[in-house]
């Protein structure tokens, strides 16, 4: 991407964003929409220009935030209120203190690497670069994955790793339906038993099936699996996707049918934006039907949606309200938590996953510290988006903060990915990307389970980065350190 564009990125955004709030304030709420949309098509064109690619946490981020805040100007629910100069100021502050973060981290990466080149001249560059010598995209060579972390170890290694994930999600899985006497959510007629159906502790082990596909792509990807290999992993994907639709969790499902998509496009050698927009809408219209199947299961009383929406004209139909509600109160959450907060918590809703997985969440008086107020629009109606805690701890310096420091992770995984190839990397990018593309949805990294699967991606590739005949570990295999060499990977 030329320079003259670089430049111009960031005043261009924020003058179309200010365009946006300003047709707001005034009630012109199509042309508010119309201006969010615009902003978020301009970034994504930019960041396409300069990598190359769609499958970019940019591109994600951009679609998942701005679209939020475009359909949340249209005000169809009664749910809904105007937003004051603070709310506007927390959503533009994520959304651009997050691209600034990338940018800054990107551009350090990239002096770095300047440095090290010119110190190494017989490294290969892993960049494609046009005629000006700009960077132009990231790439993944055929077999080069594997190559450098070694085919044979690695997949060997995967297939256990999604072995020993299934005996462990599996048997917590029979754990819970013990405890619960087999009263599966699926053939429950209490609404909510969705969300009773897990015992603390246990049930991240449940969550983590999730890794069983990608990791199954990855070992596909490393070579041909014989006859029993194949069954097995017939066996262990199966039991990833049928465990959520069992306890009718939606987001489970969707993360499961996500990672391996992209973990597929990822290391897929050639034509991926044809690939992209082949499947992405076959793979859509069955998510949709898959979820709606799950929603009908939830035993709602007739009616009970429609009130719950508040929507002003009743005569659109329920498929498209939930969806907009799905991702528009999200915002008037934080909205309102804008509005009516009295008192920063000063870190105590970020730390709920230190104390979540630590177990000290139990204690008294620790219990007694987390009891912050949450607001929310309706009882039933409970998420909230990315910035939710970090305004509740900090304000809007904390928001600004959280955008700056995700983006700069967003970009460090980014360069981890495509420079050094390694499996830690694959598996986080993946994840990430699942973040910003739902990034309207919740509080990501205050959530325990998010934390839980970070460690477990580590667990993951240090383990299959062991070597073949010590049982010793090699963090530098796993974020690909300067010893890449002199360990032949």
């Amino acid at each position: 991407m030329k320079k003259s564009f670089y430049y111009l990125r960031y005043p261009a955004g924020i003058l179309i964003f200010l365009i946006g709030v300003l047709f707001s304030a005034y009630g012109l709420r199509t042309a508010s929409c119309l201006a969010f949309l615009l902003l978020s098509i301009e970034e994504c064109v930019l960041v396409f220009l300069e990598q190359g690619s769609i499958i970019d946490l940019r591109i994600f981020f951009s679609l998942s935030w701005l679209t939020g805040i475009a359909l949340s100007t249209l005000k169809l629910s009664k749910l809904q209120s105007p937003w004051g100069p603070i709310m506007w100021a927390v959503a533009g502050g994520m959304y651009f203190f997050l691209l600034l973060g990338y940018d800054v981290a990107d551009s350090l990466i990239r002096k770095k690497r300047k440095i090290e080149k010119a110190a190494d001249d017989a490294e290969d560059d892993l960049f494609s670069r046009d005629e000006n010598g700009e960077f132009r995209e990231l790439r993944l060579e055929k077999g080069d994955f594997f190559a450098r972390n070694g085919s044979a170890l690695i997949v060997r290694r995967v297939l256990q790793a999604i072995a020993i994930i299934l005996v462990l999600g599996l048997g917590c899985f029979a754990v819970e339906c013990v405890r619960f006497r087999f009263e599966l959510p699926i053939l429950s007629d209490k609404p909510h038993m969705y969300s009773e159906f897990h015992i603390t502790g246990l049930h991240y082990f449940v969550v983590s099936l999730i890794f069983i596909p990608p990791l199954s792509v990855i070992a596909l990807k490393g070579r041909k699996m014989r006859p029993a290999e194949m069954l097995g992993l017939f066996i262990a994907n199966a039991a990833s996707f049928i465990v959520p639709v069992l306890i009718l969790s939606k987001f489970q499902l969707l993360v499961t049918v996500v990672l391996p998509l992209l973990v597929w496009f990822i290391l897929r050698n050639s034509n991926i934006r044809k690939s992209v927009f082949f499947l992405f809408p076959i793979g859509a219209a069955v998510l949709v039907a898959v979820f709606f199947l799950l929603i009908s299961r939830r035993s709602y009383p007739s009616g009970y949606l429609a009130r719950i929406f508040a929507f002003y004209d009743q005569r659109i139909p329920i498929g498209i309200q939930y969806p907009y509600i799905y991702i528009v109160n999200n915002f008037e959450n934080l909205n309102l938590l804008v509005e009516n907060l009295q008192n920063y918590s000063f870190g105590i809703r970020q730390l709920f996953p230190a104390f979540a997985l630590t177990g000290t969440k139990f204690i008294p008086a620790v219990q007694s510290m987390m009891a912050v107020e949450r607001y929310l629009t309706s009882e039933e109606l409970t998420t909230v988006t990315m910035a939710y805690d970090a305004f509740g701890d900090f304000g809007f310096t904390g928001v600004t903060v959280l955008g700056f420091l995700v983006g700069m992770a967003d970009a460090w995984i980014t360069n981890l990915l495509y420079l050094k190839k390694r499996l830690f990397a694959l598996l986080m990018y993946a994840q990430l990307a699942v973040y910003m593309m739902l990034s309207f949805f919740t509080t990501w990294f205050s959530n325990p389970t998010t934390w839980f699967w970070f460690a477990a991606s580590f667990f993951i590739a240090l383990y299959a980065t062991k070597p073949e005949k010590k049982f010793s570990f090699s963090i530098s295999k796993v974020f690909g350190e300067k010893s890449d060499k002199a360990s032949g990977t």
